[in-house]
């Protein structure tokens, strides 16, 4: 017989982790639609690479492709309206030096050259590296 040398079989009762896997899809879910309905994006910026790491929705707010190369900082900058460049750049390296959170009100320029009234919260974040 297949079994004729016997098997130890360990049997695990998982049903609380897939509980836990299926509240937090739900609130994922959740949170994606949030984000969407409220047109809200978010960005990271690596502090000495000054790579970005930009949402969907920040994305589709300077019209740039989901998917498309990297960016860095200088990148978004070119979406920021010249006139709040130099603030904009001001108030995160404030935030930085601080590691303060901070809020800052500005306009983006999308590649169809239509300006968004958009205000940004920081909250400065440790390396968990």
């Amino acid at each position: 017989s297949r079994w004729s040398q016997g098997v130890v079989l360990y049997t695990f009762d998982i049903t609380e982790k897939k509980q836990q896997q299926t509240a937090l899809l739900n609130q994922n879910e959740l949170l994606k639609n949030t984000v969407e309905l409220t047109k809200t994006g978010s960005w990271k910026i690596d502090v000495e690479t000054l790579e970005l790491t930009l949402s969907d929705e920040m994305l589709k707010l300077i019209d740039v492709k989901v998917g498309s190369d990297p960016l860095i900082f200088n990148d978004l900058l070119t979406n920021v309206h010249p006139e709040d460049e130099r603030n904009l750049i001001y108030t995160l390296d404030e935030s930085i030096a601080r590691k303060e959170a901070c809020e800052m009100e500005y306009r983006l320029i999308n590649t169809k050259n239509e300006v968004k009234y958009v205000i940004t919260k920081t909250t400065p974040v440790k390396d968990i590296n």
